[in-house]
């Protein structure tokens, strides 16, 4: 245990071992007057027991590196002061930061130089908040006050359950085992339980304003933390609980805190693979925390919101315009839901609109009876006159063949409208990241509508300026559950806006025996064109995995995704690049062009006229990084 370093913290430790002391005589004199049993020693558990009952040479080991973590109060304060001159304070009036300073001199006096019990104590008072609010809101709603509060109120439940688990974690590394320590984060979380439900009922936004305050410090000290033992924690192994929380349980709890993402947004999936990834997870669970008590001080984003989640839709499809998007709830033995773009939006006098699904077009509209609606087919899409196969004339073989891909017309039980073309524009001009740079291996999973919509996305960073080159599977001949990835919603409208754009050119990229066809959309300059020819030079797919390391790593870096997302691709794969082979790709990459690749390449652009052609593949060599899987 770490010796405290300080004079109040010395003086609460001797303090609290005397009264521990105490507390023992009497037990023993009570026992010995027969008025309790006695007290023995728990039983070392069988998983961490060696041959003899007692702990494990390994779990003492484990033990003793748990005691050399370090923590200095010093370096935390000035970490949250450098957060505080980039971003700013939390606007708070004294009364709300007093308590809030009360509980951090509390923390840095009796808990200096051990970190595990002083993040234990956090996390025992950190939950208070939402169990307070909790309370409240169940009040509001038993008197008939707010019955909306209902959607609020879940929410602070899955942000007390994931601090319940930050607390777990924890206690298994024994962060609860003095009884002082124990003694003061309870009595510390009755007074706030008060203290913060006195807060509440006066005003929501200060208390949200305190329970930010809170999580910013949380988020700062476990910053520090991990900076400083972070070589100590990588080597240690992620805690039971911890693995069945972020990795191995149910994640409904786990992914109903992650509020602030908006829809549509990646699942987050972090990696549990060692202590260090706990406490990085923990950390990062601390600044969703924030930001959901920064965005409750917005009481009428909160109300828009709740609307939303109650209505459980984004908008009705009546009123649909072309270019949204919707999605359809399915019966029948497809099941499940499905995404088709609106083509032709609704028509209030025949209250219909017509939508786009796997290569049909198809009318949605009241079904009569129960008022329900229904799909009825009108033809195929794209027809043979359109500007997708203009583009791509390979396409015009086998349109029948897609055109047929879709099947019967499904039975619809819902639908509502959850994104559209402007909308999904505007994510990629704000930050264009997630649809240029690739996805890393233990990164965030794509939800169903971003996997959805992610080629329509990574064709308007191309217009954006932000990709050089992108890889869209027009015809996939080889694996019929995969389905056609053109059909995807607002693929084909991105495609032929992409294909007719200043600026940038397509060519075709045929595999071998015409089983696939790729579209290759890139800016019309150097380095670009040279990388798009080259891949329709091979008959690279999309969305075939490439057969080796070499092309895995080629296509990865052609189409512009960051260099250590490809390598940890590679590595994902079993296959790592090594040295040599990564100086063999990027000495190829030069041989294609001397131009250096520069985004935007838009940038001062002056209006081009697009090319088209078409390259037959001589080998299948491979396909995307893997961004479309």
């Amino acid at each position: 245990m770490a010796t405290p370093r300080n004079p109040v913290a010395k003086l609460a430790g001797a303090a609290g071992a005397a009264v521990a002391r105490g507390l023992a005589a009497a037990d023993v004199w009570l026992e010995k007057a027969g008025a309790l049993p006695e007290l023995k020693p728990l039983e070392v558990p069988q998983e961490v027991a060696d041959e003899h009952g007692e702990l494990s040479e390994e779990c003492k080991e484990i033990r003793d590196k748990l005691r050399k973590l370090v923590l200095n109060d010093a370096d935390v304060w000035a970490r949250e002061e450098a957060r505080k001159a980039k971003t700013g304070d939390v606007l708070a009036p004294w009364f709300i930061k007093a308590p809030f300073w009360a509980l951090c001199v509390m923390l840095d006096a009796c808990f200096a130089n051990r970190p595990i019990q002083r993040f234990w104590v956090l996390e025992t008072v950190a939950r208070i908040p939402y169990f307070a609010y909790i309370s409240i809101l169940h009040l509001y709603e038993s008197l008939g006050f707010w019955r909306a509060g209902a959607e609020l109120r879940r929410v602070h439940f899955a942000e007390e359950w994931n601090e319940l688990h930050h607390l777990q974690i924890m206690e298994s590394l024994g962060g609860d085992q003095l009884w002082f320590d124990r003694f003061l984060a309870q009595h510390a979380a009755l007074a706030y339980y008060w203290v913060l439900i006195a807060m509440y009922l006066f005003s929501p936004r200060l208390a949200y304003a305190f329970s930010e305050l809170v999580e910013l410090h949380a988020a700062d000290t476990y910053e520090e933390f991990v900076a400083a033992n972070a070589h100590a924690l990588a080597g240690l192994p992620p805690p039971l609980v911890a693995a069945a929380y972020y990795r191995d349980a149910d994640l409904y709890m786990f992914d109903e805190l992650q509020t602030c993402s908006g829809p549509g947004a990646p699942l987050r999936r972090p990696p549990c693979n060692s202590l260090l990834d706990v406490f990085e997870n923990i950390r990062d669970d601390e600044v969703e925390h924030v930001k959901t008590m920064h965005a409750c001080q917005d009481t009428k984003r909160i109300a828009a919101d709740l609307a939303g989640r109650l209505s459980g839709t984004s908008r009705p499809v009546e009123g649909c315009a072309a270019g949204d998007v919707i999605e359809l709830l399915l019966s029948g033995p497809d099941g499940g839901r499905a995404y088709v773009e609106v083509l032709t939006g609704w028509a209030p006098a025949e209250a219909a609109c017509e939508v786009l699904w796997k290569g049909q077009l198809l009318r949605l509209g009241g079904a009569g009876g129960d008022g329900g609606l229904q799909l009825s087919r009108l033809g195929g899409y794209p027809a043979a006159t359109s500007a997708t196969v203009a583009a791509f004339p390979e396409l015009a073989g086998v349109l029948p063949s897609m055109h047929a891909h879709g099947g019967d017309v499904p039975a619809v039980t819902g639908a509502a409208v959850v994104e559209s073309l402007g909308e999904l524009l505007a994510q990629v001009d704000a930050d264009a990241a997630f649809w240029r740079d690739g996805l890393a291996p233990g990164g965030p999973i794509k939800s169903e509508l971003q996997q959805a919509v992610f080629t329509a996305g990574e064709l308007g960073a191309l217009l954006a300026g932000q990709r050089g080159v992108v890889l869209v599977q027009a015809f996939n001949g080889w694996d019929a559950a995969m389905g056609q990835p053109l059909y995807n919603p607002l693929a084909i409208t991105m495609l032929e806006r992409a294909a007719a754009a200043p600026g940038v050119g397509c060519v075709s990229s045929v595999a071998p025996g015409g089983v696939g066809l790729t579209a290759i959309l890139y800016a019309d300059r150097e380095p670009f064109a040279s990388w798009a020819r080259h891949l329709a030079s091979f008959g690279c797919q999309s969305n075939v995995v490439a057969g080796s390391v070499y092309y895995k790593l080629l296509i990865g870096q052609l189409l512009g995704y960051k260099l250590e997302n490809v390598l940890g691709y590679c590595a994902a794969s079993g296959e790592p690049a090594t040295p040599q082979l990564q100086a063999q790709v990027a000495a190829d990459i030069r041989k294609l062009s001397k131009v250096k690749a520069k985004l935007p390449w838009s940038a001062g652009d002056k209006a081009r006229k697009p090319k088209t052609g078409a390259a037959g593949g001589r080998a299948a060599a491979g396909g995307g990084f893997g961004a479309k899987k």
